[in-house]
């Protein structure tokens, strides 16, 4: 039978681990600082070495995989503003859906002026500039209107605006743009680890685009 330890436990070990080695590593050094002569120094020196390996080693486990990613996140993106309910959309989607996309269109825009940093109007109002009325640098415009006033906090759809906006660059023309974009944005902070490794794979992909074109 397997036994699945819960994430919130292994969290907990992984922060044990992290404090008593760190707190150990303190101790050590602090010992070697206060000894009374040279050949305690070197003792405490030689201890200290694989103590600081020990915390490197539960440093790095502390802030790798799924528990450290919900750490992380848990300390840029407090609670109360995950819960901000986003702006309800669903008369501009029926509008959509009708056909009624020049309503739509005016009913978004009039919805960002209220909201201007809200992710959920800003991908719509730009696939519906970009995708439906074909207008590329109208959706760029919606998209760079977004990036300029959004919160500096994570928000799922960050990814989704960043990537269509790499999209409607290369479409035109503006490959370099999009490649400076998508360098940037994978080293902003409040991205969570999947959304910078998603930036990074397709930067990675437009980069073997170009070299294959070069060739």
């Amino acid at each position: 039978m397997k036994i699945k330890i819960p994430d919130g436990v292994i969290l907990l070990l992984k922060i044990l681990l992290f404090l008593g080695s760190g707190a150990l590593a303190a101790y050590t050094a602090l010992s070697m600082f206060r000894a009374g002569n040279p050949l305690s120094v070197v003792i405490n020196g030689f201890f200290l070495l694989p103590v600081l390996y020990l915390f490197g080693i539960s440093s790095g486990l502390l802030f790798a995989g799924p528990a450290g990613n919900a750490l992380t996140d848990f300390m840029l993106y407090p609670r109360k503003f995950l819960k901000v309910p986003p702006v309800p959309l669903s008369r501009q989607q029926g509008l959509i859906a009708a056909g009624k996309h020049e309503q739509a269109e005016c009913e978004l825009l009039e919805l960002r002026g209220d909201h201007p940093a809200s992710p959920e109007i800003a991908l719509m109002l730009a696939e519906l500039h970009g995708d439906v009325f074909g207008n590329v640098e109208a959706a760029l415009a919606d998209c760079e209107y977004y990036f300029k006033c959004r919160k500096f906090r994570y928000h799922p759809l960050n990814l989704e605006l960043c990537l269509r906006r790499a999209d409607w660059l290369c479409a035109a023309g503006r490959e370099a743009e999009a490649e400076q974009l998508l360098e940037a944005e994978s080293k902003r902070f409040f991205y969570s680890v999947p959304d910078r490794n998603g930036l990074e794979k397709r930067l990675s992909a437009l980069r073997s685009g170009e070299e294959g074109a070069e060739k």
